[in-house]
C-alpha cells in the first residue's frame, strides 16, 4: 500500500509523491487510482531494495504544478535539491544546493535525518519559482535542545528559480514560514507568529 506525502492537483487529477523509493511521483486520475509511475530518486548512493522506502523517507518532498507551462517542482525537506519536470515537453533536470542530497541514516528501515533541515515548501507561478527555504543543521537543533535554546521551527529565506532552475534571487522573511503561495504578483507565506500569520510580498 502507497503512502503518499504530498500532492498537487491537475485538470486530469493528481500528482503525488511516492513512498516506496522505487519512483519519484505517480500520476493519479480523478478517483485516486495511479495510471503512471514516474522516474527516480536521483540519489548519487546505491542502497538495497529493502532500504528503498527509507529513502523515500529522507527523499520526501514538496511538490507544486502550474499547468500554464507545465513546469512541476519537487523540493526535498532535508538536504537542498530542486527538481523539475516540464510535462509538456518531458525535460527533467535536478539542481543540488550547498546542502547537497538529503543525508540519513538507516534505523530498523526508518530513515534518520542527519545534515540539514532543506525546503519546507514550494510555488510555481507562470514566470517562476518560489520556494521556502530552512538550512539549519540537524546537529544544531539538537544542541539547542540539550541548551534549552529555542530555534525556529520554520524557514527564514525564500529562494526564486526562473522556470529553468536558474537561481534569480534570495529573499529574507520577517518569520519562520511553513507555507508559500502566489496570488497576483504577490507572494504569500504562512509563519508560526500567532499575532500575524501571514505576510505578503511583491514578487521580484
Amino acid at each position: 500500500m502507497n503512502r503518499f506525502q504530498h500532492f498537487c492537483k491537475t485538470a486530469e487529477g493528481f500528482l503525488v509523491t511516492d513512498y516506496t523509493g522505487n519512483y519519484r511521483y505517480h500520476v493519479l486520475d480523478q478517483h485516486g487510482k495511479i495510471i503512471q509511475s514516474v522516474g527516480h530518486v536521483p540519489s548519487e548512493k546505491d542502497v538495497d531494495d529493502s532500504d528503498k522506502p527509507a529513502l523515500s523517507q529522507a527523499w520526501r518532498s514538496f511538490m507544486d504544478y502550474n499547468p500554464k507551462n507545465g513546469v512541476l517542482a519537487i523540493v526535498t525537506q532535508l538536504g537542498e535539491v530542486v527538481e523539475l519536470f516540464n510535462l509538456k515537453t518531458g525535460e527533467h533536470k535536478v539542481y543540488y544546493g550547498p546542502g547537497g542530497e538529503p543525508v540519513f541514516s538507516v534505523l530498523a528501515s526508518e530513515a534518520m535525518p542527519k545534515g540539514i533541515k532543506g525546503f519546507n515548501d514550494v510555488v510555481v507561478s507562470d514566470s517562476c519559482i518560489y520556494a521556502i527555504f530552512d538550512g539549519t543543521p540537524f546537529k544544531d537543533r539538537i544542541n539547542s535542545l540539550r541548551s534549552g535554546r529555542k530555534l525556529s521551527a520554520g524557514g527564514n529565506n525564500i529562494y526564486v528559480f526562473g522556470l529553468d532552475g536558474y537561481p534569480l534571487k534570495k529573499m529574507s522573511t520577517e518569520c519562520s514560514a511553513f507555507g508559500i503561495e502566489f496570488i497576483r504578483g504577490n507572494i504569500y507565506i504562512v509563519g508560526n507568529d500567532k499575532d500575524i500569520p501571514l505576510y505578503s510580498y511583491k514578487c521580484p
